[in-house]
């Protein structure tokens, strides 16, 4: 590149580095793959959800009272969390009972 193109690459030095790479050889990962494994890997989070409010629960009993609203937040939020990954995850198992496998 000379100093008159500047930094911006112009339409001939994008032709030319992409010359040669044909964009539908690459990989793709399919709807039904993708959802499989996410579902792997969204399923055991309620569970690791719930491991760390009730311990979160049972603390806020002890903490001082000045302490306690920025927990009892924090607290909602993760319950919420929880709520919402629950919600997603049955989003993803219902695409699996309606839907066939991939042929």
């Amino acid at each position: 590149m000379n100093a008159a193109q500047g930094p911006l690459l112009i339409v001939e030095d994008i032709s030319t580095i992409t010359k040669g790479i044909n964009p539908t050889t690459r990989p793709v990962i399919k709807e039904w793959e993708f959802l499989k494994s996410y579902r792997g890997r969204i399923e055991i989070k309620p569970g690791q959800s719930s491991t760390q409010i009730s311990p979160a629960e049972r603390l806020l009993e002890t903490l001082p009272a000045d302490q306690k609203p920025g927990f009892v937040a924090m607290l909602k939020h993760s319950v919420l969390d929880r709520e919402n990954i629950r919600a997603e995850l049955d989003r993803v198992r219902g695409f699996f009972r309606n839907s066939d496998p991939p042929a």
